[in-house]
């Protein structure tokens, strides 16, 4: 049977997406962020369980790429990069199919202009496409009770909400706040007794969605512990280390420097594009609800909902990585939005060609081929080919572990490349992975004992004042331990050895490893 217009394009689209993700498979690679995401995943196949045992983000994504690098029979780091794009795949043929689904156009060439859109922002931080999915979950979710509010949906929609948010408790908080305003969309300030019935089914489905945590909370010894914990420390610290907006009077007026003006300025315009997005759809909603049908405004509805929460996240770190999680709500909805005619070219021209702008650039295809100073190196017996200050990095640590800590001695390396560990094949010294974040006394004094109980023969501080900033430097954020490893340890000289990282090795290593 012949494939109608729809199935056929989101067909192209799913496979335009798995080409494209295999094409960038083997380049590229990020010890900071990836590294992050590919120790835990090697940790919890080996057994161990996020947040209580390894610093993590939520569950979710450490276990569906557990099982499914399980069943490949390989923990390296291009199986990793297979189950991502497994992932990312699927939430840009959800993406797109959200846009052509309603469409009366050509939709192969709607889908292939909307998956070119959200294929670009994907590939900025290939390794968070699980957030980018969630979002995009989120937004398809939301939709259903929007398109049509009957029980089953808003069950439906509480689900995809639950398991969103054991990706990221972010994804359900802000998702949380959203259906709120989904609920006072489809029933105002007058009908109480239907908008509570709908929030209780709501929230059912979030129970049920979210099941497979409170299950571990309740039977994983001290993972409830853990789990809380995390909730208090990021109220603490906040969900990340902030940057400022460059606002495009910023950019021009010369308040904040930059050697990229035009591309800040289109950065910051995104930034402003988000809640206006969110204000002005709920306003137009709102005024045309009585003469289209929801059945055509639901998508837009929900991308409108979404925009504001995510904002937020958006602010706190105003750089086009993170800006790239949560730009989804406006990225859709500007292309669902029923226009017609040039306004219509006009939106849809002005979205691709500033997505192409801003993010082609940060592509790691693009940057090997216009750099041409990439070179291959092996991880864990996967070929790379990455930049050379990323190679540099690498080499080091896999130089100074042959040298230091061979026979699989424990080695620490604080506070920004936890990719080590992974690449080294070895399991850290301590729960902190990432240690980004100033930490207490008591804090610090737990994980020296397990540097010490560890026997770590090797220690790399790579004490880099993050964003500029020197507050923020390890040994300052972490003086305690930083303190330690400097009175315990002796500090390894060479010229190999960039002037901001430092190495240590124990006081009675007695140069077994050397060659």
């Amino acid at each position: 049977m012949l494939l109608n217009p729809k199935r056929l394009a989101i067909l192209a689209v799913a496979t335009f997406s798995v080409i494209w993700w295999l094409i960038g498979l083997r380049i590229g690679f990020n010890i900071w962020d990836e590294g992050f995401l590919w120790y835990g995943v090697r940790r919890v196949i080996a057994g161990e369980v996020p947040l209580r045992d390894f610093m993590s983000y939520d569950i979710g994504r450490y276990y569906f790429s557990a099982i499914l690098m399980s069943v490949f029979q390989d923990d390296g780091i291009v199986s990793l990069r297979v189950c991502i794009s497994i992932v990312q795949t699927f939430g840009v043929t959800l993406a797109t199919y959200l846009v052509v689904k309603n469409s009366s156009r050509s939709h192969l060439a709607d889908a292939l202009l909307a998956s070119g859109v959200f294929v670009c922002w994907m590939t900025v931080a290939g390794f968070k496409s699980y957030d980018t999915t969630a979002l995009v979950m989120l937004i398809a979710g939301l939709a259903i009770p929007l398109e049509k509010p009957t029980p089953r949906r808003w069950l439906i929609a509480g689900v995809i909400l639950g398991f969103t948010a054991m990706i990221g408790r972010n994804h359900g908080l802000y998702g949380s706040i959203a259906g709120a305003g989904a609920l006072l969309c489809v029933y105002g300030l007058t009908r109480f007794r239907e908008a509570f019935s709908s929030a209780v089914r709501l929230a059912a489905g979030a129970i049920i969605g979210y099941a497979p945590n409170i299950i571990m909370l309740v039977m994983v010894p001290g993972f409830a512990n853990a789990f809380w914990d995390s909730v208090k420390s990021l109220a603490d610290t906040g969900t990340n280390l902030t940057l400022p907006i460059p606002w495009p009077w910023s950019v021009l007026s010369g308040s904040v420097v930059t050697a990229d003006v035009p591309g800040s300025v289109l950065l910051g315009t995104f930034f402003i594009a988000m809640p206006v997005f969110g204000i002005i759809s709920l306003i137009y909603i709102l005024s045309v609800r009585q003469r289209v049908s929801m059945r055509q405004l639901a998508v837009l509805t929900s991308c409108a909902l979404l925009s504001i929460p995510y904002t937020h996240y958006a602010y706190v770190r105003a750089d086009i990585a993170h800006l790239s999680y949560a730009v989804f709500p406006l990225l859709l909805g500007l292309l669902v939005f029923p226009a017609k005619g040039f306004f219509r070219f006009a939106i849809w021209g002005s979205v691709l060609a500033s997505s192409l702008f801003l993010t082609v650039p940060n592509f790691p295809i693009y940057q090997a081929a216009r750099q041409g100073t990439w070179k291959e190196i092996t991880i864990d017996g996967s070929n790379l080919t990455v930049d050379e200050s990323v190679a540099d990095q690498v080499n080091l640590v896999q130089t100074l572990a042959a040298d230091y800590a061979c026979n699989e001695r424990s080695v620490y390396v604080a506070p920004f490349w936890p990719g080590a560990y992974a690449l080294l094949s070895r399991k850290a010294p301590v729960w902190e992975i990432y240690a980004l974040f100033p930490r207490s006394v008591a804090f610090q004094e737990r994980e020296i004992e397990r540097i010490k109980a560890a026997n770590s023969n090797l220690a790399i501080l790579v004490d880099y004042p993050l964003d500029g900033r020197n507050e923020l430097r390890f040994s300052n954020t972490h003086a305690l331990i930083a303190k330690y490893i400097r009175e315990n340890y002796k500090e390894v000289k060479s010229f190999k050895i960039p002037n901001y990282v430092e190495v240590f090795v124990r006081e009675d290593f007695n140069e077994t490893c050397r060659k």
